[in-house]
């Protein structure tokens, strides 16, 4: 989550400590004193180059909806040690009041993502075990057909689930995350919608996203396709 008053407050905040030291700078001299900054005090202001806000929100509907900024900086550089560290201990101090982390969802931000390569240990694999096709349960005994006792595999319990097989799933890519403070609870990576759709378009309009001919996919393209699904038309929406 993204919320722009933090950023604002930040400046608001440096600007009247910048303006309190002048005027306790020029009260020192004159009773009398008007409060004013010149260029070169705004050139003395820190000013930071990097803005960090970790928000919180929950996604239930089952609760009132809850959403705040649990932390926000302004700094000079940042790495991905430091988000890291940041992170541990906003997570560890929301679980003091029972709000208990479960998901991050971040931007494409090169710190981010060397961030997220050093924290995340969890694989799919290892979270979804139940789901994941046994190669065995295909074959059959065929040494001993006659042989009464032979078992064969039954389907499962639920025919309505699904099991994925080997190269169906990125089973051995990283997910998760044990909690840094309560046992029991993985924390996820969570796909980022909105910067998701901004790397698609990017690529699109650079042309870098290409079809099954090899051809540049168009943003006319991909009008035309949502143009012709049924919630287009089922909706009656218009694009423009």
């Amino acid at each position: 989550m993204f919320d722009r008053d933090p950023i604002c407050d930040e400046f608001k905040r440096i600007e009247k400590l910048a303006k309190t030291a002048a005027y306790e700078e020029q009260l020192e001299d004159d009773d009398d004193v008007t409060i004013t900054t010149t260029k070169d005090d705004e050139e003395k202001i820190a000013k930071g180059r990097h803005y960090m806000v970790f928000g919180f929100q929950n996604w239930s509907g089952k609760h009132k909806s809850i959403h705040f900024v649990a932390a926000r900086w302004s700094l000079e550089t940042t790495n991905s040690r430091w988000i890291r560290k940041a992170a541990r201990a906003v997570i560890s101090m929301l679980a003091t009041f029972s709000m208990y982390v479960v998901g991050l969802a971040y931007d494409g931000a090169s710190e981010n993502r060397s961030w997220m390569k050093r924290t995340l240990k969890i694989t799919l694999r290892e979270m979804i075990p139940e789901l994941i096709h046994d190669p065995d349960s295909d074959l059959v005994d065929s040494t001993n057909l006659e042989d009464s006792t032979t078992t064969i595999p039954l389907p499962p319990l639920n025919s309505t689930e699904r099991t994925f097989k080997e190269d169906e799933l990125p089973l051995d890519v990283a997910v998760g995350y044990s909690h840094p403070s309560v046992k029991g609870i993985t924390i996820f990576a969570l796909a980022d919608f909105s910067h998701g759709i901004k790397k698609v378009t990017n690529a699109v309009d650079a042309g870098m996203l290409r079809g099954i001919n090899g051809r540049p996919i168009t943003m006319s393209i991909l009008r035309d396709v949502y143009k012709s699904c049924p919630d287009y038309i089922t909706s009656g929406k218009q694009v423009s």
